[in-house]
């Protein structure tokens, strides 16, 4: 399995804060990225190879990475254009990796405990997404439906009666087929939409062609870093894990 992890983007709201990539944030001694590797680098993962989408100050992201033991291979493409939509970011990483099987698709700005990477990996559906029911729906939110245990709809602040309706949090894993098809998603996306669109529109079209499962992670702890605000959340939070 292949582990592509989207981290070209700027961090807008966090520039006040620092102007470096939110990947090399600290977070209890470790940076969000080394957080990740460090969840991939467990054996049930089955990840073999790890692909990094870089574009700003993706030197720094190189140079931190490569002061990371990660027990397989890591890659790096850049997103000249990373100031536009992630779309773009997703159509470098299917463009210059070698993206033929099973993918793992990780946004670079989550923090959040190894329980939960375990709980995606293990989840009987060949191509599945995870899902907070406790999250609340302030239209910024990519919300998932489901349905008869499927997802059915998945939307920016989308609403709707479902049999449970909550916040994506940023991992998907994908059978070959799945990702194959995604990847035409994005591509049709972008020849619609425009270089500025994201890509989570093009999860919603994949979830019309293939059976995309889900995993509940509503007792387990994590945040999508955006503001400073969510950093001290995420710096509580890892003070907590490692007392």
């Amino acid at each position: 399995m292949m582990a592509i992890i989207l981290a070209a983007g700027v961090g807008r709201r966090l520039r006040d804060y620092t102007v470096d990539p939110k990947c090399l944030l600290e977070f209890g001694g470790r940076s969000l990225i080394h957080n990740y590797l460090d969840a991939l680098s467990e054996p049930e993962t089955g990840v073999t190879e790890v692909g990094i989408v870089i574009g700003y100050r993706g030197d720094l992201i190189k140079r931190h990475v490569q002061e990371h033991a990660f027990g397989g291979a890591v890659s790096f493409t850049t997103n000249p254009e990373y100031e536009k939509g992630s779309a773009l970011s997703l159509l470098a990483a299917y463009e210059n990796f070698d993206i033929n099987g099973d993918t793992l698709l990780m946004d670079g700005d989550v923090y959040f405990e190894p329980p939960l990477m375990r709980r995606l990996m293990k989840s009987s559906d060949p191509n599945a997404m995870l899902v907070d029911s406790s999250s609340v729906n302030t239209g910024e939110e990519i919300m998932m439906g489901i349905d008869n245990g499927r997802v059915v709809a998945v939307g920016r602040g989308m609403d709707g009666a479902f049999d449970i309706h909550g916040e994506w949090i940023g991992l998907m894993k994908m059978d070959g087929d799945g990702s194959r098809k995604f990847q035409g998603a994005v591509k049709r996306l972008v020849e619609e939409q425009g270089d500025g669109v994201g890509y989570e529109d093009a999860i919603h079209r994949l979830c019309n062609t293939v059976s995309m499962g889900c995993e509940r992670v509503h007792d387990l702890r994590w945040i999508e870093i955006d503001t400073p605000e969510d950093v001290a959340r995420a710096r509580s939070l890892a003070e907590q894990s490692s007392a």
